[in-house]
């Protein structure tokens, strides 16, 4: 495919992506045309509920005026001369062009496209509105008509021969794009200043073993006054709160600086019925910088009462360590979130999962405890940014999974179980069969992990890896 088109391309991909207009309402001629998208993409095996089919596209950079015309470069402040437009264009575009994968579902009259970078970057296509993020295009069809052929044009590269398509795509994927790990050990050597190192690493180690071997006995009694305390032990062991923090505050006072919610004036202090009120109504536990969260709970102990420090992402690991060494020196009996895992990152034992979107804690398998993202090649030492030499050291040293193929939806063999489950006359195919189960049994999956324990694309709530789990879904669902 060398045709230049005029809305799809990288700089337009981008703008989606990146520029506000992730989740875009369509109406009357781009409505058709992602309903024609979706119908044509029916001859491929489905990956998922909802009549889910995917595949991936090519896209090409496009012309120079595709990202900015000389002028508008020039108006904008993108260069200062005429002359360093073709350099800045390429800096931005080094590649002639970049693989998308797009995929479509339905739901009851709902029609939803998603377009994705594979490295949890994305843009959506939709005939219905759901959230108030959603932007409303009447016109939108100078972009969908041109998907539309290109849709076509690569669903008839598949059907000639998928071999070669889902070979082309396995070679020109960037590994920032795809998904792999690497053990902790080699990663740290790699990239030293990446290395997951608190305060006394040594004590971390020996709490995280006590408390995954032999948990502290929980407080027989939990009061607004007891939270406070060991609240403020725990911002103190954030560092870089002192500069903005009034630490000489009493407990009661520190809690209540800067929190949005406060402590109700008739809940007595000492009182543990207040403590329960105060912990349903209020959105006690998050600590000042949402580093972690502390919350007193008697979920896990009924007999008494126990902190869980719960963190939601990668970011200050080091930090939340260092808060549960303050509270557990400080006498809290302590539960902490993913204690094994923890403990695995500080012995090395391990794996560091490479994925473009490192902030997406849902990607992470039972094996990896953190995850870092491959910048592309031409950002390398670039804003912080790993080196190009590290790059490619982990791109060497790392196990890297297959991308899934792209296959052809194929008759499922009468001799197949799942014809004793709905007995037919003539051979179907994995679509619809699970096009039946649909409409025979109304599905509420949230399967977070395909197969190999990861989640690949981030769009979908089941997803298949391969057409033989398609088909044993349909057999189990009907």
């Amino acid at each position: 495919m060398k045709k230049h088109y005029k809305a799809v391309n990288l700089p337009m991909l981008d703008w989606l992506m990146f520029g506000g207009w992730r989740s875009i309402v369509v109406e009357k001629q781009a409505l058709q045309d992602l309903i024609d998208i979706e119908e044509r993409l029916q001859v491929l095996a489905p990956i998922g509920d909802d009549n889910r089919r995917g595949l991936w596209i090519y896209v090409h950079r496009g012309l120079p005026s595709a990202w900015y015309t000389r002028q508008e470069a020039l108006d904008e402040g993108v260069i200062e001369h005429q002359e360093d437009y073709l350099k800045k264009w390429r800096e931005h575009y080094p590649d002639k062009g970049r693989w998308f994968f797009v995929e479509t579902s339905c739901y009851h009259q709902g029609h939803l496209l998603i377009i994705s970078d594979g490295a949890g970057h994305y843009c959506s296509i939709k005939s219905y509105h759901n959230s108030t993020d959603d932007r409303s295009f009447a016109d939108f069809e100078w972009f969908t008509t041109e998907l539309l052929q290109i849709i076509r044009e690569t669903v008839e590269d598949i059907l000639n021969n998928v071999a070669n398509y889902n070979n082309k795509v396995a070679a020109g994927l960037e590994y920032w794009q795809r998904m792999g790990r690497i053990p902790r050990a080699y990663f740290n050597k790699i990239c030293p200043g990446n290395i997951i190192h608190p305060k006394d690493p040594g004590r971390a180690q020996t709490i995280l073993k006590e408390i995954i071997e032999h948990p502290r006995e929980p407080l027989g009694k939990m009061t607004i006054r007891d939270y406070c305390h060991y609240y403020k032990i725990a911002c103190l062991a954030e560092s870089h709160l002192r500069d903005y923090l009034d630490y000489n505050k009493e407990n009661l006072d520190f809690y209540r600086q800067g929190n949005i919610y406060q402590i109700p004036s008739h809940l007595r202090l000492d009182s543990e019925e207040s403590f329960r009120r105060f912990a349903h109504t209020d959105h006690f536990g998050e600590l000042k910088c949402h580093t972690a969260r502390l919350r007193a709970t008697k979920y896990y102990t009924p007999g008494g009462w126990m902190f869980y420090l719960s963190y939601d992402t990668d970011f200050r690991l080091n930090e939340v360590m260092d808060i549960m060494v303050a509270l557990y020196d400080a006498g809290a009996p302590l539960l902490v979130q993913d204690a094994d895992k923890l403990l695995a990152i500080l012995e090395e034992k391990d794996y560091v999962l490479l994925y473009g979107d490192s902030d997406w804690r849902s990607a992470i398998g039972p094996k990896e405890g953190t995850c870092t993202s491959l910048p592309e090649r031409h950002m390398c030492g670039i804003d912080g940014n790993m080196t190009l030499e590290q790059r490619e050291s982990l791109i060497h040293n790392a196990e890297w999974l297959p991308i899934p193929d792209v296959a052809i939806d194929m008759p499922v063999p009468l001799e197949h179980p799942v014809y004793q489950k709905y007995p037919s006359a003539e051979s179907k195919t994995v679509g619809e069969l699970l096009q039946l189960a649909h409409n025979n049994l109304i599905i509420c999956f949230d399967i977070r992990f395909d197969t190999n324990g990861y989640y690949p694309y981030g769009h979908s709530n089941l997803r298949f890896r391969t057409y033989n789990e398609a088909v044993l879904m349909a057999l189990q669902i009907m």
